[in-house]
């Protein structure tokens, strides 16, 4: 299933801890999306983890 010329790759990418009771759950959503692909956001601010959980929120309530 797997093609012979696939290797398996690591990146290590350090962020801070999630300093309060309501962001852990966009921090793993976060993880999730960076292990399917997707390029890292860098530095998150308050603002962007805000709108990171709307965004979640309007995907989850989309029919």
């Amino acid at each position: 299933m797997v093609p012979e010329e696939a290797r398996p790759s690591t990146r290590l990418i350090n962020h801070d801890p999630g300093l309060d009771s309501y962001n852990g759950g966009v921090y793993v959503l976060l993880a999730f999306e960076m292990f399917c692909g997707s390029e890292p956001l860098g530095n998150l601010s308050k603002t962007t983890l805000q709108y990171l959980r709307y965004r979640y929120l309007c995907m989850c309530l989309k029919e």
